[in-house]
């Protein structure tokens, strides 16, 4: 079992890690833009599937994954490469 210090420890989610997380910085970075927390999270990935993210690119990126929780709904949505959005699922509490 991995535990998450150890990861953010060991540096393997920044950028150039075996998996990096919110390598723009997260929505903070942003001013957390509320209702648009969600897109701001699909643009990241998508620029990084595209190869179009800049300095922030993570190399050879090939999966994504956004996840947003707002209000009384959730949203997981997962990329690929291939066909950019192709799974998606709403939870409601």
């Amino acid at each position: 079992m991995v535990r998450a210090g150890r990861l953010i420890d060991e540096g393997e989610v920044e950028l150039g890690g075996r998996i990096p997380v919110n390598v723009s910085g997260g929505l903070l970075s942003k001013g957390h833009p509320l209702g648009a927390t969600g897109i701001a999270n699909i643009y990241e990935v998508c620029t990084h599937l595209r190869g179009e993210a800049g300095e922030r690119q993570v190399e050879n990126a090939k999966i994504g994954m956004t996840h947003v929780i707002g209000s009384r709904k959730c949203m997981r949505n997962s990329y690929t490469r291939k066909s950019i959005v192709f799974y998606a699922s709403w939870c409601c509490k």
